[in-house]
Parts: structure tokens; C-alpha cells; sequence
């Protein structure tokens, strides 16, 4: 009998150290035969992989597309693909395919999906995918295939600094976590597991979940160094990885950092102001480009917030301290000019500013479910493992937001009523995240990578098993 397999696409330059070490384990543990697909722009892992088995590279067709014969002779359309997708929305995740001309991009995607429909047919036992949260047009076509085939989509996602397998789409979320909450809404938390929440709670309050702590912008400009140096090291085979473009990335950065240090000049924090806190993302980030595309633009996004604020009530922005430097210019000019927002140094402490704020309003970002366990009323316009918890606030137009925000502000006892649904919430997160993220251990330490691959690639089995027995239900 033919063993159930996966498809690994094999993820960055980052992630690539550990992910033949996470299916390889896949394998040895649970019994699943691996298959592993390759970017083109991942020549230099090719060629570590290529002698071992089931490894495939996928074609260039960004540079080598093949043009039907007659431009009518289109062999998918947008009625081909997942519901809430179009080609002008892959397009315009793939920060390749957004400045090709409409049509070639068109060509090139459908190319992506032919490609995907041959894999699939020919390694008919390959039951899940698995890959990073992606906006590139080689992990969205292969969803669109997945879902067409009922082909499991599996994400490393990450959940406040902890891993998250999700499940469900595209999305940031896990059915078994939405299946724990819903249940124990019905049944309530034991004893033993509120502790379990109030034992976690405590933790994040004296020390911030991962990642939280803050340093100072020098020592984030310094990791890209040596990133930077890092990726040198693998050479100049493809354009996607050149050392100029890395070269002028990284310039960028610095300049843009310094340009708002120095010259749009950063506000200040200010003792006597009420205000709600709004945490940019970065510009290319999975959670706008793939998960809410239609907030990509977030200066209008801001103007727009500002717009709905009481009149006492002032917005601070500021950038994520690992993203310093990857805001435009442009965007970062149009937030400082709106009066009644104040622009932030991206090295100011998030947690001061989460716990000192009347509410947080974020497009899907980690400080969303921070606020929510500093007790902070929280609104979202995206969606984020932490939406679906019943104490979230989500604007479903942007009209409803003055009304919320106004709705919010005389709601002040939101988590004293609803204590037992934050706990039970907290809860159901706990029970399907697993400690760590993958990324901070590579090209770090080998021990740590291979410990870190035991516990990813049984959250993946246990995973792949509760969608498995759901199915059979």
C-alpha cells in the first residue's frame, strides 16, 4: 500500500536549514514519504538537496513563461480559483509579479497553476502541504490547486511569538483551536487549567512573550548586517539573490531609518494625551499583502482611523522594531502630517504604549493579542488567530468605526463581565501553540535545530491527524 505523503515547499534562505530536517522527521516518526519542492530562486539549496530523494526544483516560468499559442487560449480563469481570490490579488501579493505588465503576470500564474495540477496528478498520495505564509505567486498557486484537490494546506504560522500550525485556508488560525474554544464556552475551564491560563498570563506580564523586548534600533540594524553577510556567502547564481540587490535593500533600510530619526523627526510621548494605539506592519508582510490585501495601504488606512477619533483622543503610530526602515518614505510624510496622530520612534517600548492606551487598533498584528491579555479593548480590521475570540472587536466597514470606537469608550467593564470567556480563550491558544519560532535558531546551532524539528514536525502530524479524523467524521 502506497504511504500518504506531503509536500514541503522548502521555505527562504532562513527557513531552508530546517525544513528538510522537519521532513525528514515527518518521515522517520510518522511515516509519511516527503516530497520537496524547491524555488528557483533557491538554487544554492538545490544543489544541497538535489542527491537526496523526492526533490524537485520548480521552473522559472517568472522568466521563462510559456505563452499560449493564441491569447484567447486561456487555460484557467478566476472561476478556476478559491473563492476569495482573483488573479489581480496573486498578482499583487507577489512583489515580483506587481510591477510585470497585467497580462504577463497573468501568463505566468497560470503557468504556476499547470505546473501545480502535473505535480499533484503525478504524486497522487500527497495528502497536505506545507510552507511559511507566503504571498508568492509559487506557495498561492499551489493553494489554489490544494483546495481544488481537498489537498491539506499546512502554515508554520506564528502566534504571539510562538508557533501556530494553521489550517484553515490562508488564514492565521487552527480548527482545532476554534473546536477547543467553542467547546469549552459550553463546559468551562477546570480548575487546573485557569491556573494553567493565570500561570501564563502572569509570565507574559513580567516578561513579554517572545520577541517583546525591545532593543535599541543600532542593535536591530546590526541583525541585518550580518544577515546581510550571511547571504553573501551563497553566491550570485540568480538576480533574485544578487549581492547589489541584497546591497541596495539594506541601504534602503538605513536610510529610511535615519530619514525619519533625523529629518521627519520622531513625536514624542506625551503624558497628558488619551490615545489608541495603531502598530504599522511592514510593508510586505503575509498578514496585509495575503490576509488583508485591501488595507495594504496604511497611511490612507490612518487618515481614515483619525478621522473617527474623538476629539480628545490622539492616534500613536509607530513602526515594529524588527521592520525599522521598510515603510516608504512617502507613507511614513503622510502619517506625520495628519494632526491629530502622533509618530512614534520605532524603538519606543510597545508594551508601555499598549498598557498606557485607551484600546489598540491594528490591521492583524501580534499587538492585538497582547492588548488582550493586558485587558485592552482590541479592534481589528484583518484576520489574526486572535479575531476569533468573542472579546475582539471587528469592523466588518469602515464606516461602523467612529460608532465602535464611541461603543468601545463607554464599554469599560468589557473584561470584567467576561472574565471566564478571556480565560477560556487564552486557554484554547495554549493548547495548540507550541514554544519557540524556527527562525531565531538558524545557522545558530545545529542541536537547536534538530530539537526544534522534533517539535514542529509532530505539531504538523498532530495536525495533519485532526484534520485526517474531522474528515472522517
Amino acid at each position: 500500500m502506497e504511504k500518504s505523503g506531503f509536500c514541503y515547499l522548502v521555505g527562504g534562505w532562513r527557513e531552508a536549514r530546517i525544513d528538510y530536517l522537519i521532513g525528514s522527521k515527518l518521515t522517520e516518526n510518522y511515516g509519511l514519504e516527503g516530497y520537496y519542492v524547491v524555488m528557483p530562486a533557491k538554487m544554492s539549496f538545490y544543489k544541497i538537496l538535489k542527491n537526496k530523494k523526492n526533490v524537485e526544483m520548480v521552473p522559472d516560468f517568472i522568466n521563462n513563461a510559456t505563452y499560449p499559442a493564441n491569447k484567447g487560449d486561456r487555460k484557467y480563469f478566476d472561476y478556476d480559483l478559491p473563492e476569495n481570490l482573483t488573479f489581480e490579488l496573486i498578482k499583487f501579493s507577489d512583489l515580483t509579479l506587481r510591477d510585470m505588465p497585467r497580462e504577463k503576470a497573468f501568463v505566468v500564474i497560470e503557468n504556476y497553476l499547470s505546473f501545480w495540477n502535473d505535480f499533484f496528478s503525478k504524486h497522487r498520495n500527497i495528502k497536505c502541504i506545507i510552507t511559511y505564509p507566503t504571498g508568492g505567486v509559487i506557495g498561492r498557486t499551489a493553494y489554489c490547486v490544494a483546495k481544488k484537490r481537498n489537498i491539506l494546506y499546512l502554515i508554520i504560522d506564528v502566534a504571539g511569538g510562538n508557533i501556530l500550525i494553521s489550517d484553515k485556508n490562508e488564514d492565521n488560525a487552527n480548527k482545532k483551536l476554534i473546536d477547543t474554544y467553542e467547546l469549552k464556552k459550553n463546559t468551562g475551564l477546570s480548575d487546573s487549567e485557569s491556573q494553567k491560563v493565570s500561570l501564563f498570563v502572569r509570565s507574559f506580564k513580567d516578561k513579554g512573550v517572545m520577541f517583546a523586548k525591545i532593543d535599541r534600533p543600532t542593535g536591530n540594524l546590526t541583525r541585518r548586517f550580518k544577515t546581510f553577510f550571511s547571504v553573501l556567502s551563497f553566491g550570485n547564481e540568480h538576480k533574485w539573490t544578487s549581492r547589489s540587490k541584497i546591497f541596495k535593500d539594506y541601504i534602503k533600510i538605513l536610510y529610511r531609518y535615519f530619514f525619519g530619526k533625523f529629518v521627519l523627526r520622531y513625536d514624542k510621548v506625551r503624558a497628558d494625551e488619551k490615545f489608541i494605539f495603531f502598530p504599522l506592519h511592514a510593508f510586505f508582510d503575509m498578514q496585509v499583502l495575503v490576509r488583508s490585501p485591501f488595507y495594504f495601504n496604511q497611511a490612507e488606512l490612518v487618515r481614515l482611523i483619525a478621522l473617527s477619533l474623538p476629539s480628545d483622543i490622539k492616534l500613536y503610530i509607530k513602526e515594529h522594531p524588527e521592520n525599522i526602515g521598510y515603510t516608504p518614505i512617502e507613507q511614513l510624510r503622510k502619517i506625520k502630517s495628519i494632526e491629530n496622530v502622533r509618530l512614534l520612534d520605532p524603538a519606543f517600548n510597545s508594551h508601555d504604549l499598549i498598557k498606557n492606551s485607551e484600546a489598540v487598533i491594528t490591521i492583524a498584528s501580534t499587538t492585538g493579542w497582547e492588548a488582550l491579555l493586558y485587558e485592552k479593548p482590541v479592534i481589528t480590521f484583518g484576520k489574526a488567530f486572535y479575531s476569533y475570540s468573542d472579546l475582539v472587536y471587528k469592523i466588518g466597514r469602515i464606516e461602523e468605526l467612529p460608532k465602535l470606537i464611541k461603543y468601545v469608550f463607554k464599554n469599560k467593564t468589557h473584561y470584567n463581565n467576561n472574565k471566564k470567556l478571556w480565560e477560556i480563550f487564552i486557554y484554547s491558544i495554549l493548547e495548540v501553540v507550541i514554544s519557540g519560532n524556527p527562525v531565531i535558531y538558524l545557522k545558530v546551532n545545529d542541536d537547536l535545530n534538530k530539537k526544534e524539528a522534533v517539535k514542529i514536525s509532530k505539531a504538523l502530524f498532530d495536525c495533519y491527524l485532526y484534520n485526517l479524523k474531522n474528515e472522517q467524521k
